[in-house]
């Protein structure tokens, strides 16, 4: 699903708009719930992973809750949650689009950061230390106007290295990084330019001198082909050498920084979407650009994920313990329902898949939304699990014991 339309979509859900509804089986109009962001992190300091999700409720097309909702796993019961509890997302109601947490006053605790839908900058919700896993209301770090800066995607670590999480902001057309005030934790300083880039930003030390870079997905026109890698300035952290750009000829649309081919250098894989030859059906691929020497970069064969109709969504993690790590593509499809596809790198940066995973497409008031999913521990086993939205949360928890398997997805209930 590309994101114009996902974008259209939300703003009528949000406004009550005409057409979209028309199309909306009448029942769907009661109560309908809105996915935005998913993190994975600790929040009440238990020992055990909880999940954070951004949502809006619309009831009859009106706006009724805008909310933050973290659930808290049993400590008793590793790999089941409580009913989630509800924090402030903004006071404007609209969506958390993306979620990123991470201890940023540095108290063992992790808070967390969200970029809304109509809204420029982020919002700070510092977790209370007097009450862990509570969410203090969110304080407003604004970037730019909210008519053209919104965050579409964050990533947060320590630019300047001083020690203590930056957030990082891609908008429309430009990114930027906010420092974090050092005499002053969970406090964030005026945004300072990085320079162009859109729709998605991913940080790592892809020069290998002990620094995060930028990676963020260019601005060409009115789509991304290419990506941006600022490099961070080794005599100056938090200063950026220009921009080196890496053509990907296909639509562009996602990012993640890993060694994809275990050669010990860190290369970048790119979401694409491609069009058959009569340009009319839209395939979700993948290409990796392996480093092969110091910013020399080699492009690997485009490699399909099986989506139709726009680039996936995926997150990397190193699911097996081999060097090659594994990238996780949510691919929507409305035939199946959500499905999860689990590729493995190998030396040459070719992709091949590994497991398949899927969520059934019930009917149910909810929207589908831009496709969100995070990975983490989610049964106290040492295991990574998969957390992600689809008409609802799911959690697929990994098999003990089994080279590469989990358990059929989860529903956890989304209302108190």
């Amino acid at each position: 699903m590309r994101k114009s339309i996902f974008y259209l979509a939300l703003l009528l859900v949000g406004c009550g708009g005409g057409g979209y509804f028309d199309m909306v089986p009448p029942e769907a109009l009661e109560l309908r719930e809105n996915f935005g962001g998913i993190a994975v992190a600790d929040f009440d300091g238990d020992g055990l992973n909880d999940i954070a999700v951004g949502t809006t409720i619309t009831e009859d097309r009106q706006l009724v809750d805008t909310r933050i909702s973290i659930y808290t796993q049993r400590t008793a019961s590793p790999g089941s949650f409580l009913p989630p509890r509800l924090f402030d997302s903004n006071p404007n109601g609209s969506l958390a689009w993306t979620l990123v947490a991470d201890d940023c006053e540095r108290n063992g605790l992790p808070d967390l950061i969200a970029t809304n839908w109509d809204e420029g900058g982020f919002r700070l919700l510092v977790n209370d230390s007097e009450q862990p896993g509570t969410l203090m209301p969110s304080v407003h770090y604004e970037t730019g106007p909210a008519d053209s800066t919104f965050g579409r995607s964050q990533a947060v670590g320590d630019i300047d290295a001083d020690g203590f999480p930056d957030v990082v902001i891609v908008t429309e057309y430009s990114v930027q990084w906010i420092p974090q005030n050092a005499g002053n934790l969970g406090t964030f300083d005026a945004p300072r330019p990085i320079g162009e880039g859109r729709d998605d930003v991913q940080l790592g030390d892809v020069n290998g001198d002990g620094l995060l870079d930028v990676v963020v997905l260019g601005v060409d026109g009115d789509v991304s082909k290419s990506i941006l890698v600022y490099y961070n300035n080794t005599n100056a952290p938090g200063q950026f050498l220009a921009p080196r750009r890496l053509v990907t000829g296909d639509f562009a649309d996602h990012i993640g920084i890993a060694d994809y081919d275990g050669n010990g250098r860190t290369d970048i894989a790119v979401a694409v979407m491609q069009f058959d030859a009569d340009d009319f059906d839209q395939h979700g691929a993948v290409v990796v650009f392996r480093q092969i020497g110091p910013d020399s970069f080699s492009q690997s064969a485009v490699t399909r994920t099986g989506g139709i109709g726009g680039t996936d969504v995926f997150e990397t993690a190193n699911l097996d313990g081999d060097i090659f790590p594994e990238l996780v593509f949510q691919i929507g499809s409305a035939a199946r329902g959500a499905v999860v596809r689990i590729m493995e790198s190998n030396a040459s940066g070719a992709l091949t898949i590994r497991l398949e995973l899927t969520v059934p497409d019930e009917p149910e008031n909810y929207s589908s939304g831009w496709p969100r999913l995070s990975i983490g521990d989610l049964n106290n086993d040492t295991l990574d699990d998969i957390a992600l939205i689809h008409k609802g949360l799911y959690v697929f928890l990994r098999r003990s014991g089994v080279a590469l398997a989990f358990d059929e997805a989860a529903k956890l209930n989304t209302h108190p």
